[in-house]
């Protein structure tokens, strides 16, 4: 019955044309919306006249920023924070880029900010680049994973069209994934290709691989960004703290929630929610998180 449905569902036209007056009428609950995709272009607001384009793709991720807006079920308080950080800072790096939302939205907050997007699974990468294309925006997209080394490694993808948990860690016992050869960069590498004198802003979302990202950072005990990274294990965060001491780079830790917010937190530990917040004490007072 269900395959019924979603084959009648995708025989209706015009859902493109349909869905933002429909939206602008009433926002439906989670529940119905999940289920009410579509594919095309639409414009996501982002803060007073600011906005942008993307293209919707039918995945989820997409699917809640067009019917819930960039704050609404999806990552709301790490976005929240990215914008407000996003407006101060002229280096940004969006490390697992997927198809460009953070960069998105830094480079239409901040239209002078340089920012610097890597993508490694190459049919995910060309939609990174749409997106830039939409919106005339000058994101450097780097195809690119970003590591403790640069060269080749050995990058574990998913067998769908869209992967979420593509790796350069193969952690998991119950996704099939296919090993395939990719370039992988670091953060000094680019530092030093891309002769930048400064790194304002950086997120990290690269499922598990993060501690191995910081690794390949020495510079940052120098430039002390604020850092947007997901932490979805006790280990991974115990290894990205380790990596952090070791380059001799100084934090205040913030686990963020959600669903309930921001908190300040003495060791690195699985999130809340997926993300944490790193960043330098006058920041996060500039945050009020302090």
């Amino acid at each position: 019955m269900k395959k019924v449905l979603k084959y009648i569902y995708s025989l209706i036209p015009f859902k493109v044309q349909l869905f933002p007056i429909v939206r602008n009428v009433f926002h439906p609950g989670e529940k119905i919306s999940r289920h009410l995709h579509f594919k095309g272009i639409f414009k996501v607001p982002v803060k007073g006249n600011v906005s942008f384009l993307m293209r919707h793709y039918g995945y989820q991720v997409e699917n809640d920023i067009f019917w819930q807006g960039l704050t609404g079920d999806w990552e709301k308080k790490s976005i929240e924070l990215w914008m407000k950080l996003s407006e101060k800072a002229m280096v940004i790096m969006d490390i697992g880029a997927n198809t460009g939302v953070y960069s998105l939205i830094s480079q239409s907050l901040n239209s002078k900010a340089r920012v610097i997007a890597f993508e490694p699974v190459e049919r995910i990468f060309h939609k990174l680049q749409y997106n830039m294309q939409l919106n005339n925006f000058a994101v450097e997209s780097v195809l690119k994973a970003v590591s403790d080394r640069p060269g080749e490694a050995t990058f574990y993808d998913t067998h769908g069209e869209h992967p979420y948990s593509a790796s350069l860690e193969n952690i998991s016992t119950t996704i099939n994934y296919k090993p395939v050869q990719i370039g992988v960069t670091t953060i000094d590498e680019i530092i030093h290709e891309k002769k930048l004198e400064r790194v304002d802003l950086v997120k990290i979302d690269v499922e598990h691989h993060e501690p191995q990202v910081i690794k390949g950072f020495s510079m940052i005990r120098k430039y002390h960004p604020s850092i947007l990274i997901e932490i979805l294990s006790d280990d991974v965060g115990k290894q990205v703290q380790q990596e952090l001491e070791n380059n001799g780079a100084f934090y205040l830790y913030f686990d963020i929630d959600e669903k309930k917010g921001v908190r300040k937190v003495e060791s690195i530990r699985k999130s809340s929610g997926m993300n944490y917040l790193l960043c330098t004490e006058p920041v996060a007072k500039d945050l009020q998180l302090i």
